[in-house]
């Protein structure tokens, strides 16, 4: 089995997570690492030994590169990964693909164009417990589902300490799609509506201006209902329901999928129906109202 060589975009909190995969993955050679905070790769460069840039395309003009992993902040997907797959090259995009539709379909526009496939690191897929959620669901013996319920929380540290780009996205792009794609896993079928309420008021006490805490309700094609509930204002040290680690497995099956030229098990059109929920939710609470999802 060839040896993929690899490059990462974005070397940041969970970026290095990548960095890290890839450096023990057997499957793979890490080539270069790419980021805009020189302080950052400089540090990457000492490290682990390995090439670094500033400047994606000049990585890209520069490397052997078979694939690419994009761990830049929430709303800064879109370039590198248009970058990437212009020089033909699959990528694999931390969540969320993006945070706009538009930009969603940009990328995946390109990807068809280059022919260039896209995978998307929605990592509770790789979760055990979900997992054996899902099975039973696709049990007919357990019948059809009339509602659930989800919440997926992070501490106030996130938005506040650990990125300076919070008021960018929203728990709704950092942790609800999350949820929504999980939701959509489970149930084997589309959102077809969404209600939500959600609250400005601790995070922007602090001068960041975006929400704490987001409630929504999904409703899907076979009529079950979701609750979904996303924040990120806990209080330091508190225990959540996100913590655990699944974060390597998806980088290693992206690669296995690669080599072994298998279906991914999140692709870009999965990235793709998160945001057109994520982006209906938003739309809701701006507006007070249910809104239907549009699709083309």
């Amino acid at each position: 089995m060839k040896v993929m060589n690899v490059a990462v975009v974005g070397a940041g909190i969970y970026g290095i997570n990548h960095v890290n995969a890839y450096t023990w993955n057997p499957n793979t050679n890490l080539v270069a690492v790419c980021d805009l905070n020189k302080e950052i790769t400089d540090r990457i460069a000492e490290q682990y030994n390995v090439k670094t840039y500033n400047d994606v395309n000049e990585m890209l003009d520069n490397e052997e590169i078979d694939a690419v992993s994009i761990a830049t902040p929430d709303a800064f997907h879109m370039d590198p990964a248009l970058a990437a797959i212009r020089h033909g090259k699959p990528i694999l995009v931390e969540k969320p693909l993006a945070t706009t539709s538009e930009d969603a379909k940009k990328i995946l526009a390109e990807a068809e164009k280059y022919n260039v496939r896209v995978a998307v690191d929605y990592h509770k897929r790789w979760d055990p417990a979900a997992i054996n959620v899902r099975n039973e669901l696709q049990n007919e013996e357990s019948g059809a589902p009339i509602r659930g319920y989800m919440c997926m929380d992070d501490i106030i540290d996130v938005p506040t300490e650990w990125f300076n780009w919070a008021d960018k996205s929203s728990p709704v792009h950092f942790l609800g799609t999350h949820c929504y794609d999980q939701v959509r896993w489970y149930m084997g079928c589309e959102v077809e509506e969404v209600y939500a309420v959600g609250t400005k008021k601790v995070l922007k006490a602090r001068g960041v201006d975006t929400y704490d805490s987001i409630q929504a309700t999904l409703k899907m094609e076979n009529g079950c209902y979701w609750t979904v509930e996303n924040s990120w204002i806990l209080p330091k040290g508190f225990a959540k329901n996100n913590d655990g680690r699944f974060g390597i497995e998806p980088i290693n099956d992206f690669i296995y999928c690669l080599q072994n030229d298998l279906p991914f098990i999140a692709d870009g059109n999965d990235g793709l129906q998160a945001e057109l929920i994520a982006e209906a939710v938003h739309e809701s609470l701006e507006k007070g109202v249910a809104v239907k999802l549009k699709r083309d």
